[in-house]
């Protein structure tokens, strides 16, 4: 009965390390393309103000091309702002779930020890003491 349940504790030792470098690698992969699509989004949002000034540059109205442009220059530096306050806040998620699936893992060391310990009759303890 003892060797099963050494058996069981040593698959879900396993299991539990295999899923918790898994669901790291997948948060990171999850995280890095997130933020891809806002450095995307943000380079779409400015190229669209970069059109738009220089239409407001073709007018030749200075007086509406001065205002005008000082408004899209203050959008385009809020989009760049939100843009790198949105890649901070997933990279500091992305740490976090890095800590969390680390911590997952290392818990998983217990069943581990325990199954080998059972299966080696209690051996792996007083080899490890001694």
């Amino acid at each position: 009965m003892s060797k099963l349940i050494a058996v069981i504790l040593l698959v879900v030792g396993i299991a539990g390390i295999v899923v918790a470098v898994a669901g790291a690698w997948v948060s990171w992969v999850a995280v890095d393309s997130a933020v891809a699509a806002v450095d995307s989004l943000g380079n779409a949002f400015e190229q669209t103000l970069d059109f738009t000034m220089e239409g407001l540059n073709s007018m030749g109205d200075t007086q509406v091309e001065a205002i005008l442009g000082g408004r899209v220059d203050g959008i385009n530096d809020i989009v760049s702002q939100t843009q790198n306050n949105v890649n901070n806040q997933l990279r500091t998620a992305r740490l976090g779930l890095l800590i969390i699936f680390l911590w997952f893992g290392l818990t998983q060391l217990v069943p581990l020890y325990i199954g080998a310990d059972l299966i080696t009759d209690g051996k792996l303890g007083s080899k490890l003491l001694s």
